[in-house]
């Protein structure tokens, strides 16, 4: 199970750089690029900091490591509804400037 979120979690970076890349006008790119990989880091500063020091204990008979991996799955199911509920396909251009299907 570890393997698998891992696995699709890993996919997360590049997808989110290719959507970034396609909706995003040229000049501004490199600002949205930023601010992305500063919520990246953020994120994994806030996980690690409210993880590590439960990850030892024992929460409601559980390993705290177990709860903290559940806790994590559930929002990341949840965000993960939000974003494709919201978010719109951008349209495709083959190289030659047209509209593809």
């Amino acid at each position: 199970l570890r393997a698998i979120t891992g696995i699709f979690l890993a996919a997360l970076r590049p997808i989110s750089n290719g959507i970034v890349a396609d909706m995003t006008v040229e000049h501004r790119r490199g600002k949205i690029f930023g601010r992305l990989q500063a919520a990246y880091l953020v994120g994994m500063s806030i996980v690690s900091l409210t993880v590590v020091p439960i990850a030892s204990k024992t929460i409601l008979g559980f390993n705290g490591w177990r709860v903290a991996f559940v806790i994590i799955g559930i929002i990341s199911i949840f965000l993960s509804s939000i974003v494709l509920c919201l978010l719109q396909e951008p349209p495709h251009v083959d190289s030659r400037g047209r509209h593809k299907g």
